[in-house]
């Protein structure tokens, strides 16, 4: 007979701290602490790009997404680079 999992158990504190879409143990909620920018100065383009607290916008630890309105269909694109990137040499994909 298997034990049951409740609270108490070892398996539910597991199933709680593991993240399903990273394949990997949460130690802190995904996006909970996060720093978003938005830059719309560019004609029908718009950037976004997010990282986690305190990372400086230098950094290249931001997630940027491209969103470009110049053609149709809109294209969403992105990238991992730093923000002071976004508009230059932040390689889309």
């Amino acid at each position: 007979m298997s034990d049951q999992v409740t609270r108490q158990t070892s398996q539910y504190i597991d199933n709680k701290e593991h993240d399903a879409l990273f394949l990997a143990k949460r130690i802190t909620d995904v996006g909970s602490d996060d720093q978003m920018l938005i830059d719309k100065s560019v004609t029908n383009i718009t950037y976004i790009g997010r990282a986690g607290r305190l990372v400086a916008t230098s950094n290249t630890g931001w997630i940027l997404t491209k969103v470009d309105k110049t053609a149709s269909p809109t294209s969403i694109t992105h990238a991992i680079d730093a923000w002071d990137n976004a508009k230059t040499t932040a390689v889309y994909g």
